[in-house]
């Protein structure tokens, strides 16, 4: 006999696989850099943020922005304002990544960080879609 859910239970959140290159950069080297996360589709593009800052093992301590376009520098959707300062909450902190994907048609997922020094990453969402694993802590 097959277990029924509760009617108040919520399906987990589907794990997207979201690959980050970081395609511009005041001290980008010649190498590639290339991350990939595996990433709750209801996590927020902060929480999208935090991963990237870990992944790359940057210090969290300039402003950042989300934004989409076809080109690295071509913003045709911004996400929310950036904050006033590198501690102030962005107002698009709360936005679920199930609220960005699908982009418009040829756009892709920009983040940018350190305004200074111009670090741009490129965030591309993979097709494949899986349940989260029991005892893995997301994003991964």
């Amino acid at each position: 006999m097959k277990k029924s859910q509760s009617p108040s239970a919520k399906p987990a959140p589907a794990i997207w696989t979201l690959k980050v290159e970081c395609v511009y950069g005041a001290y980008l080297k010649q190498r590639p850099c290339i991350r990939v996360i595996e990433i709750p589709e209801d996590f927020s593009l902060d929480d999208l943020h935090r991963a990237i800052q870990g992944a790359v093992e940057f210090g969290n301590d300039h402003p950042y922005e989300f934004y989409a376009g076809r080109q690295p520098f071509s913003r045709k959707v911004t996400y929310g304002e950036p904050p006033e300062s590198p501690f102030d909450i962005p107002e698009f902190a709360e936005i679920p990544l199930h609220q960005v994907f699908p982009l418009p048609e040829r756009m892709k997922l920009h983040y940018w960080f350190d305004f200074g020094d111009d670090w741009t990453f490129q965030i591309t969402k993979g097709r494949k879609v899986k349940p989260p694993e029991a005892g893995v802590e997301y994003p991964a």
